[in-house]
């Protein structure tokens, strides 16, 4: 047998020593990696837990208690800033941020709640990033939230590149929260005062100011805060100037320190004549508005003068930036009725001897063309148009337009009958139906009826071969238009929440209910027809068109 000479030679010792020394290497440094992703790992867990639990306590205060004031406080050697807000409720808390030194880590104060920045980690008061601030935007509608509180701190970790700060967005009123000096830490002054709302504000020309008051410091170091004179502070107005005003606080201890608000007064009456469209009215505040609306006048025939357009009116609550339109009725034209509803004529108005009706004026929550069915079902007030004169050829005809109704309109009848072979009367419009015409024999004999009005407008009647020589006023029924024998009848008015109204559901169909479907009602409510009409309730412009008018009654918060 032959003696085996096999072994390990040196050169292969050294290589198999070299491969175990990279394998170790390897593992050495994947283990070190994955303690650093764990660790990082960790570490940003911890940072997210506190940012969100900070964040939200801020953020939960700001909307449910409301912030009244926001202001800087005196503050240690310690603390970076410190910003002191008071709630609605009376309550208060201070946000205090303290520095890291080489002895103490970083804290994150916030009322009760306080919490040690997460190890190695600080504020990063140096970036761009880093603001707290107070902004009034001066482009906006929504007069109730005009202005931000933006709060950003950022708070870094050497080991981690994200920003694990405070990041907060706060829109507020400035008319009744007062937020200045936020940035800069300062020491309280003892009769120091501070204003509750913006010392530039804008108020409401048809409604009386409300001061929304002052913080004042005492000699005891207490807030306290009041709207008028104190013992401690004097309040006075001066005149209105070009539409302002200024308000003077003043400590009746020391007169140096007197502040003062310049309060600025804007229109909030809006008019609206016929544009046969709509208008788009937006609540530019939060409160309760008085609606007035005027029915178009029918038309006259000669001597003869059509029917006076209903009033109505009433106060409802907007929020801001809610959306109403406005339809706004037209006086008829030769032989068209007016915009919005207005009963025409069938033939040429000069061979007629009569006159077309007035459109209806009126409130809707849907926009669109003026007879479209969603629109008309919208509507929650309604003033009605009134109806056509007509001078016709039946010597005692009922020859003057009908009024514009008030929940129901009158019908016009005649004293004798007509000479021709058949006549008609006119009968009004209610809360159910629209006006119809009653048509006659000439020796008196009633022939048939047939309805005219419909709901939102006044028309030829369906299955009626006779001439329409008078046209029916608008309404929410509309009134009804007519032949020989009498003039047209005007329209019926409606007002959700009038306790006459008849309401209808979302399918159009008549309820018991007075109120509208939609639930958006009036208070205040005054339905007058045309007939009725007194001097201070008269349309403030001429002609014969319709009108609206809104004006802000009080403001809410």
């Amino acid at each position: 047998m032959k003696k085996s000479n096999k072994g390990i030679t040196i050169v292969e010792l050294v290589v198999s020593i070299s491969i175990l020394s990279i394998v170790v290497l390897f593992l050495f440094q994947l283990i070190l990696s994955l303690k650093e992703v764990y660790t990082s790992s960790g570490v940003k867990t911890e940072m997210l837990n506190k940012q969100a639990i900070i964040n939200r306590e801020i953020n939960e205060d700001l909307i449910n208690k409301q912030l009244e004031l926001a202001r800087s406080c005196s503050s240690s050697a310690d603390v970076i800033n410190c910003i002191s807000f008071y709630f609605k409720d009376g309550t208060s808390k201070r946000l205090e941020f303290i520095k890291k030194t080489d002895n103490t880590p970083a804290y994150l104060i916030y009322g009760d709640y306080k919490t040690e920045l997460v190890s190695g980690s600080d504020y990063n008061f140096d970036t761009v990033n880093y603001n707290i601030k107070a902004t009034t935007m001066t482009d906006v509608t929504d007069l109730t939230n005009d202005s931000i509180l933006s709060i950003n701190v950022p708070i870094m970790h050497p080991d981690i590149k994200d920003d694990y700060g405070i990041h907060l967005v706060y829109q507020y009123n400035s008319n009744n929260t007062s937020i200045t000096n936020l940035a800069i830490s300062g020491n309280d002054s003892a009769e120091e005062i501070w204003l509750a709302g913006s010392s530039n504000m804008i108020w409401y020309s048809t409604v009386e100011f409300v001061d929304p008051g002052y913080y004042y410091l005492d000699s005891n170091n207490n807030i306290i805060k009041a709207t008028s004179t104190t013992d401690a502070v004097t309040v006075t107005r001066s005149t209105i100037v070009d539409n302002k005003m200024t308000v003077t606080y003043t400590p009746i201890s020391n007169p140096n320190k007197a502040v003062t608000r310049t309060v600025t007064f804007i229109s909030t009456s809006y008019a609206y004549d016929v544009n046969n469209s709509y208008y788009t009215f937006s609540a530019p505040v939060s409160g309760s508005y008085k609606i007035e609306l005027w029915g178009a006048n029918g038309n006259s025939s000669g001597s003869f003068a059509g029917g006076t357009g209903a009033y109505t009116s009433g106060n409802i609550t907007l929020t801001a930036g809610e959306k109403i339109y406005v339809y706004v009725g037209g006086a008829g034209n030769g032989d068209n009725g007016g915009y919005n509803g207005g009963g025409s004529l069938t033939l040429n108005q000069s061979t007629q001897n009569g006159a077309a009706g007035g459109g209806a004026t009126d409130i809707r929550l849907k926009k669109g063309n003026w007879d479209s069915v969603d629109g008309l079902r919208s509507r929650i007030m309604v003033a009605a148009g009134g109806g056509g004169a007509l001078a016709g050829t039946c010597g005692s005809s009922k020859k003057t337009g009908g009024f514009g109704g008030s929940i129901t309109s009158n019908s016009n009848t005649i004293g004798t009958a007509c000479t021709d072979s058949m006549y008609t009367i006119a009968l009004g419009a209610s809360q159910v139906s629209g006006g119809s015409i009653d048509v006659y024999s000439a020796a008196g004999a009633k022939l048939n009826t047939y309805a005219s009005g419909k709901f939102g407008m006044s028309s030829k009647p369906d299955g009626y071969e006779g001439d329409i020589k008078a046209g029916g006023g608008s309404g929410y029924f509309g009134g009804a238009s007519s032949g020989y024998g009498s003039s047209a009848t005007g329209g019926s008015s409606f007002v959700s929440g009038y306790s006459s109204s008849k309401a209808i559901d979302s399918n159009g169909n008549i309820t018991d209910s007075n109120i509208h479907y939609s639930g958006k009602k009036f208070d205040n409510i005054s339905v007058i027809d045309g007939e009725s009409l007194s001097s201070s309730m008269a349309k403030p412009t001429s002609g014969n068109n319709g009108y609206a008018r809104i004006s802000l009654s009080s403001v809410s918060y």
